[in-house]
């Protein structure tokens, strides 16, 4: 996770305040400074910890140490983070940002992109371990069936028509998720 504005890494450590969780937060970027100040602020220092950045052949084993992944986000691309997660069986809180929904497809929480929003869907989490496992194994399924091929074409497709000025077809792909799954 790049640690700046659109981000928003702030939200997740403000929402694990009142909690009895620790964040573990990969990334670098503009609003470090400013996230130590906020740290130190709300009293969490002992529960929030920055890792500046995780070689692609060790991510993983980052993944299986998690309990739960949260991204908070006002722009996302593909995210593959979240993907990431979904392979490891995490279950998945997550901004509506899109596409986020569209990638976990039901399979985790989407919950407001405000702090208080994402302590209720965290703390949900804490208090029933059974549905934490569930999400996770269905996360997990979703990531299975996702189709790097199908994605390809899908993107082709949107390309061509937003090449040929068809708007008329450029709202059924932005709509049609199932198109991302097998």
């Amino acid at each position: 996770m790049r640690l700046d504005r659109a981000k928003f890494p702030e939200c997740l450590i403000e929402a694990i305040a009142p909690l009895d969780a620790h964040l573990l937060l990969i990334g670098q970027g503009e609003l470090e400074e400013a996230l130590h100040r906020l740290i130190a602020r709300l009293g969490v220092g002992d529960r929030v910890e920055f890792i500046p950045r995780v070689p692609n052949s060790e991510i993983q084993t980052y993944y299986q140490k998690a309990d739960v992944f949260a991204m908070a986000t006002y722009y996302e691309g593909f995210c593959i983070p979240v993907l990431e997660a979904m392979a490891a069986g995490l279950p998945v809180v997550a901004s509506s940002t899109a596409p986020i929904p569209e990638v976990l497809g039901g399979t985790g929480l989407i919950v407001n992109n405000e702090p208080a929003a994402f302590t209720r869907a965290l703390a949900s989490l804490q208090q029933d371990p059974e549905r934490c496992r569930d999400l996770g194994t269905a996360a997990r399924k979703r990531a299975e069936d996702l189709d790097g091929k199908l994605m390809e074409e899908r993107e082709a497709k949107l390309l061509e028509v937003l090449m040929d000025g068809r708007q008329d077809e450029l709202e059924d792909l932005l709509s049609d998720s199932r198109k991302f799954v097998n």
